[in-house]
């Protein structure tokens, strides 16, 4: 379960990483709501938006599959 909060935490990190152009808008009224941060966000970058989720989908299945390989490689079936 460790291994899974760092990747989520990695992910949030890279989420405010893309989030920081938004700041420089001082016209700009934010709520404070995700979606209105990937909006806002993807009129900056269009691709921006994706790369947090495309990182976690990534690292998610990596964690899947290496939990698969030891559940079968130990016994424990």
């Amino acid at each position: 379960m460790g291994h899974l909060t760092a990747l989520i935490i990695f992910d949030i990190s890279i989420f405010l990483i893309f989030i920081m152009p938004i700041f420089e808008y001082k016209n700009v009224l934010m709520t404070g709501s995700p979606s209105e941060h990937l909006l806002f966000l993807s009129s900056i970058n269009p691709a921006a938006s994706f790369v947090p989720l495309i990182i976690f989908a990534i690292s998610g299945l990596i964690y899947l599959i290496i939990g698969i390989i030891t559940k079968y490689k130990t016994g424990y079936v």
